[in-house]
């Protein structure tokens, strides 16, 4: 016993001079004393809360093992504190959401490694509990603040965001509280099919660059809304759309057309969206053969659709196409073009079937169609053409003599007896005994056509297919 007096009065003799290590021969020079063992611990003194509360002002820092609550305190200026949770709530008079954000959220993916640190200004020491939640994302973060004084916390993001956009996140600290916006971006969608069998617009010709008008509509199923980018590449002529699939479902892109077609024929384009693409065919024109009627107007030397002029009346592979009067080059014109009873809304149906109606394929009917001096909306024709107007078609019928099938055939145009698709029911009527040619003039909820078989100017619904004979702008 006298020599552990001995040890201990040398010891704090010493530690006056410097610092004190017991189990470690070099103590931190930032320590007055350190104690250092693998085997035990330090215990400090041990009391109850009331012996606790009994110590007479007790110096900030004062450290002891409660054991009602068996957990470690502290005092500071505040009170006792400890790490066990039951500090109660802490007081604070002001947050600042402005300190640190990061990370990145993406639409549709859960979030990871976002974070967004605020400032508290802790006027009393105690438990938090703080969260901010919008958009599918919560940001948040508990635990104890230990003194007084600006504290930083971060809030770590859970969750999903579900739209894309600047979004804001206020805490629920009412009612001192703050608010951070988080951006919320879009990444690559994801598509599990393509439908190119939709509709198409707008014509092509050899050498002719796309002035506009030239489209591809598909249709997307889409599992994973995000951005797209879709080409398809052939013959010098790309179609293409980017943008963003803002939903899942089946979804509609138009494709437009830029470039020069090099080649005349059929060809095929295939999206750049492998492994679920799908491809298309359009036709590219011969350059256009024009021809100077007897009025002295330049027209077209064949029916649209058709490849030559007709080397007879009867010619049925240079008929051409049947159009409905106002719509677009979208496939419905074709001869093999299904049926459809449903009437279009807007001036694309959006898909390749003739419509099936008692007047007009359209409800409501827009006389708008087809105008102008460069052929208006829907224009059929090539670039620099439209239709004729009614007065167009009688002056060239004047000049020209027409007055039946055999002078309509005769004449400069070489008009075809190619006669119409009956807007009730589909069916090709008058085929090699008369022939019937749009204008572009509209009479009441009608409008214009040419014919050379008796009666030569008619009013027809115009849910009627018929030939479409262009004339230059």
């Amino acid at each position: 016993m006298k020599n552990f007096t001995l040890c201990l009065l040398l010891l704090i003799g010493y530690s006056v001079q410097a610092q004190v290590g017991i189990g470690i021969p070099n103590p931190d020079a930032s320590a007055v004393l350190e104690l250092a063992s693998k085997q035990k611990g330090f215990l400090p003194p041990r009391l109850t809360t009331v012996e606790r509360d009994a110590i007479n002002q007790p110096a900030q820092g004062l450290t002891i093992f409660n054991t009602t609550k068996n957990c470690l305190e502290w005092y500071n200026i505040s009170g006792w504190y400890n790490a066990c949770g039951d500090n109660g709530v802490a007081t604070v008079t002001n947050y600042d959401c402005s300190t640190l954000a990061t990370g990145t959220m993406t639409a549709g993916d859960p979030v990871s490694g976002v974070s967004q640190t605020i400032t508290a200004k802790v006027s009393v020491p105690g438990s938090y509990d703080i969260s901010a939640v919008e958009n599918g994302v919560t940001f948040s973060a508990s635990g104890n603040f230990t003194s007084v004084g600006d504290h930083q916390v971060v809030l770590h993001a859970t969750g999903t965001p579900i739209a894309i956009g600047n979004h804001n996140f206020t805490l629920n600290t009412s009612p001192n509280s703050c608010s951070f916006t988080r951006t919320t971006i879009t990444g690559p969608s994801i598509v599990s099919q393509y439908d190119c069998n939709t509709a198409s617009a707008g014509t092509m010709t050899e050498g002719v660059a796309i002035a506009g008008g030239v489209t591809q509509t598909i249709t997307a199923t889409v599992t994973k809304a995000g951005t797209y980018n879709i080409k398809a590449t052939a013959n010098g002529v790309i179609f293409s759309s980017m943008g963003i699939f803002s939903a899942t479902g089946t979804q509609t892109v138009v494709l437009t057309a830029v470039g020069t077609p090099t080649v005349a024929g059929n060809h095929n384009f295939t999206l750049n969206t492998s492994p679920n693409n799908c491809s298309f065919s359009r036709t590219i024109f011969p350059p256009i053969a024009t021809v100077t009627g007897a009025a002295g107007e330049t027209w077209m030397a064949y029916n649209l659709g058709a490849t030559a002029p007709a080397t007879s009346m009867t010619d049925s592979a240079q008929y051409g196409d049947y159009y409905q009067w106002g719509r677009g080059t979208d496939g419905h014109e074709k001869r093999n073009s299904a049926n459809n009873a449903n009437l279009s809304t807007t001036d694309s149906p959006g898909h390749s079937d003739f419509i099936i109606t008692s007047s007009d394929w359209r409800s409501p009917a827009n006389n708008n169609l087809w105008q102008g001096t460069n052929g208006g909306t829907n224009n059929p024709c090539p670039a620099g053409f439209r239709l004729p107007t009614i007065a167009e078609w009688d002056s060239e019928f004047a000049q020209s003599g027409i007055v039946s099938n055999a002078t309509a055939f005769r004449s400069v145009l070489k008009l075809t007896v190619s006669g119409f698709r009956n807007n009730t029911n589909g069916r090709y009527q008058d085929t090699g005994t008369a022939g019937y040619y749009w204008s572009c003039d509209t009479f009441g909820i009608r409008s214009g056509s040419k014919s050379f078989t008796g009666t030569f100017g008619a009013i027809m619904e115009r849910g009627r297919g018929l030939s479409v004979r262009c004339i230059k702008d």
